[in-house]
């Protein structure tokens, strides 16, 4: 069966969309404050739909007041009531897509240790939904003063149409790691994850994200790919980066994505699609391309190296992260 992606989307509508995200993704400030770094090595197992990782955080206290416990979000082990899984099918029967084939799956987010300058930290998971990963630092740490942190936790992705689960070769992933929260004058800010929406809030952030996968395996991002290197046992290990600050890393996986790029003056875009959807993804791109004129010649010039847009199973119309948005099939 072929998969015709973006087939509910008209051409006459992609600029008015491209122009609303583009706002949203290029939108700018001048930080004062040391922003956080994170290095992710991550291992994806796309048979079993699982990914093993090491995430090294380095977080600065800008608050004015020592601090002696560090939070971050934990969106993949949010745990769901009876009456929100019940809305959840009533949503899914109004778009006319059964969002779980085998049945309602939220996949899980595991912790298995945390770590600082070798030595374990005590933490817990808090927050009546359960997404609140507090942890206990063994000093307190000083206004001004840095810290890093290493989370080990393993990720199981849910089989399920939405902007974190797979289905059928296509993997998506956003906010599908540890996220810090956002700490300042008023403390931290430990918002549940409410299932509406786009409700998410968090600090921009320089990422390197080193992953282990198949060969065969395509990834599309919104960060540059900056190595890759094939390894005797069929894997290759990638590394993407940053250079400018991002709110989020998100990731779609498939073996079947090829890829259409249109270089402009200071970035790429990318349009990922499958076998049959050329055309489609060039004029994508050359709506992207006029969006990003449009919004440059008005606001100022777009922050990343990279653009990118790939098709996903949502069940809705699109997601978006930084430096790359999705298109529901």
């Amino acid at each position: 069966m072929r998969i015709l992606f973006f087939k509910s989307f008209k051409p006459k509508f992609w600029p008015g969309i491209l122009f609303l995200l583009f706002a949203i993704l290029s939108a700018q400030c001048l930080f004062a404050k040391e922003l956080p770094r994170y290095d992710i090595a991550a291992s994806v197992d796309t048979k079993n739909h699982k990914i093993s990782a090491s995430q090294k955080v380095t977080f600065t206290n800008n608050s004015g007041n020592p601090i002696n416990e560090i939070y971050f979000h934990i969106y993949p082990h949010r745990k769901y009531t009876r009456k929100e899984i019940r809305f959840m099918y009533q949503y899914s029967a109004y778009f006319k897509v059964n969002l779980y084939p085998e049945g309602f799956q939220s996949g899980d987010l595991k912790v298995n240790s945390i770590k600082s300058s070798g030595q374990p930290l005590a933490y817990s998971i808090e927050g009546e939904d359960q997404t609140i990963l507090k942890i206990n630092l063994d000093a307190s740490l000083e206004p001004g003063l840095s810290r890093e942190v290493e989370i080990d936790f393993i990720l199981d992705i849910p089989h399920c149409w939405n902007r974190l689960g797979w289905h059928r070769d296509i993997i998506t992933l956003t906010r599908w790691y540890p996220i810090l929260s956002v700490l300042d004058k008023a403390g931290w800010h430990n918002h549940p994850f409410y299932i509406y929406h786009q409700p998410f809030f968090s600090d921009a952030a320089y990422y390197k994200l080193r992953v282990t996968l198949k060969q065969e395996e395509k990834v599309a991002c919104g960060a540059s790919l900056k190595a890759e290197t094939l390894n005797p046992d069929g894997t290759k290990n990638l590394v993407l980066e940053n250079e400018s600050p991002m709110r989020d890393l998100a990731l779609a996986i498939s073996p079947n994505f090829k890829v259409y790029s249109l270089d402009q003056d200071k970035f790429r875009i990318n349009v990922f699609y499958v076998e049959g959807n050329l055309k489609s993804a060039r004029e994508m791109a050359d709506y992207a391309a006029g969006a990003m004129k449009f919004y440059a010649g008005r606001f100022g010039e777009y922050p990343y190296k990279e653009f990118t847009i790939a098709p996903s199973f949502l069940g809705f119309g699109g997601d978006q992260s930084s430096g790359m948005i999705f298109i529901d099939v």
